[in-house]
């Protein structure tokens, strides 16, 4: 990803990928219902995957960039953004492993209700701070 492509998409393409991000997690929810725990293991690797993709592209590329315009570094909002991302991570690992060994439903649910919370957070800081900050940072049109 180019600098020129972060400051011609960034909002909205960051937004989009978060709405994929977020069917791709309601189906997983929805799964958890109906499906058996091989299956579902295998629907939240998938979003596990996707998840991680998106986060990369964050940390490798697009913060970076960020905090070199910005010079906000090692300060600033990008910290959060990266210690949410680990909290995120964490409670994906928390959550298979709670499937995997059978645990009862209660347990499920209350790391999926965890899991949802944080990212729905994490999302709208994202959305509605940081990726806006960025556009004025590469110079593109603020909404």
């Amino acid at each position: 990803m180019s600098e020129a492509s972060i400051k011609d998409s960034l909002n909205g393409a960051l937004t989009a990928e978060h709405r994929r991000l977020d069917q791709l997690w309601d189906e997983t929810q929805e799964a958890l219902a109906n499906d058996s725990s091989p299956k579902l293991l295998a629907r939240l690797e998938a979003f596990e995957q996707t998840l991680r993709q998106h986060i990369a592209d964050e940390e490798e590329v697009l913060f970076p960039c960020f905090e070199e315009r910005t010079g906000m570094r090692p300060g600033g909002p990008t910290v959060v953004m990266r210690m949410e991302h680990r909290q995120m991570e964490a409670l994906l690992r928390e959550l298979m492993l709670t499937i995997s060994e059978g645990s009862d439903s209660f347990h499920v649910f209350e790391r999926v209700n965890a899991f949802s919370a944080l990212m729905d957070g994490h999302d709208k800081k994202e959305e509605g701070v940081l990726y806006p900050m960025m556009e004025r940072a590469f110079g593109g049109a603020e909404r």
